[in-house]
């Protein structure tokens, strides 16, 4: 019998927020992952910009004798080392709601990043608007996966102009698909998109908004280095990452699967080597993929840091602006009091935290528009004044 043939699933599982029970893998499995760091390691240098600058950064790191935590990590590797159970089998919520909207799309419009790459995006327009929403998309998904329901309902209800932007390597964007060159540059992209959505709107109050780890992404954005003035923030299903801990526990299908080197890879060399490894896998079923071909199955290690707050508690603790979070009671990933305990560590005074009964994860995109128009509207100076 073939050793290899004995061998355990390599692939991680992550139910999104909170590592799984680890188990021993045996040496092959170290073996194939050191060989997918040397690989890496040799196309992200071949990528590189500068290859002199690269090189040279190694340099400083041998040079520093950064060398030797670097070392013992890669010693891990041709260890017996820990990983995550294997890939599960079926859907870890329902998309049944999403595949039966309706609602017309509305075209795809682009703007230019500050490094050149098209970003899209989706504009709903009433005739008159009173405030604006840019509104974030959750993990692997775009600005077509349900988010046009919302956008228009809440645009023809409450005169609220919404728009969806496609993270970079998601949806109509451009860029290699959920890839970035750097965690800040997905950053910088929110207030490039900020900058022209209040551009086009001056004078009227401007919320930020996003549905699952779109959230994270706003979190991080607001709380970074180069954050924008908005009126308050819409936090919809809300996913702070893993170091949150608002997970329901015992999740029969965890969303996404995580491969752990590359982000041992990343923090060792300080941020030099691994950042475009693909190191979060989404379980997005078979059926839901052959719909929507542009759904991302994968997202790299800078594009995964830009969507985790580090820490969400403190993070959250920065934030003074009005905040309105909505999540579903019947929500399949996240536990409903826990988020909302976490989010009760928000340093705002205006905070408005509800469960929604009989709404999921996604379902809740098709009927949220109920409470959040009138929240941002409450919060206008046209509705201050009712």
């Amino acid at each position: 019998m073939h050793q290899d043939a004995a061998r355990p699933e390599r692939r991680g599982r992550l139910a999104v927020g909170e590592p799984p029970q680890a188990k021993q893998l045996g040496h092959w499995d170290a073996l194939a992952d050191l060989g997918d760091v040397v690989c890496l390691v040799d196309c992200i240098l071949a990528k590189s910009q500068s290859l002199r600058r690269a090189k040279a950064k190694v340099a400083v790191l041998f040079a520093k004798k950064r060398w030797i935590p670097v070392l013992l990590g890669l010693g891990i590797l041709v260890t017996p080392c820990c990983a995550f159970g294997a890939e599960p089998d079926g859907s870890s919520f329902s998309f049944a709601e999403l595949a039966t909207s309706p609602t017309q799309l509305a075209p795809v419009q682009t703007l230019k990043a500050s490094d050149g790459t098209e970003l899209a995006f989706r504009e709903y327009l009433p005739s008159a608007p009173v405030a604006v929403l840019v509104l974030y998309h959750g993990g692997g998904a775009h600005s077509a996966a349900g988010y046009q329901t919302l956008g228009r309902n809440l645009a023809d209800r409450n005169r609220i102009a919404v728009y969806t932007p496609d993270l970079r390597g998601h949806g109509a964007s451009g860029g290699p698909r959920g890839d970035a060159p750097s965690s800040a540059q997905v950053l910088e992209d929110i207030g490039t998109v900020l900058d022209a959505v209040r551009s086009r709107h001056p004078g009227l109050p401007l919320f930020l908004g996003g549905h699952s780890s779109g959230v994270g992404a706003v979190v991080n954005f607001l709380t970074g280095p180069h954050p924008r003035p908005v009126e308050g923030m819409v936090l919809i299903s809300p996913e702070f990452g893993h170091f949150a801990a608002v997970d329901r526990p015992n999740l029969p299908h965890p969303f996404a699967s995580v491969s752990v080197m590359p982000f041992i890879l990343n923090s060792m060399s300080g941020g030099l080597l691994g950042g475009h490894c693909m190191a979060i896998k989404f379980n997005y079923p078979p059926n839901v993929l052959k719909a929507d071909a542009r759904m991302v199955t994968e997202n790299s290690v800078n594009m995964a840091g830009a969507l985790t707050p580090a820490s969400p508690r403190s993070q959250l603790a920065e934030l003074r602006m009005p905040l309105g979070l909505w999540i579903g009671k019947q929500d399949e990933l996240l536990d409903p009091t826990a988020v909302v305990n976490l989010a009760g560590a928000a340093a705002s005074q205006d905070k408005h935290l509800e469960v929604l009964e009989g709404a999921k994860h996604l379902s809740i995109l098709m009927t949220v528009q109920a409470q959040i128009g009138p929240w941002i509207t409450s919060h206008t100076k046209t509705g201050a004044e009712r």
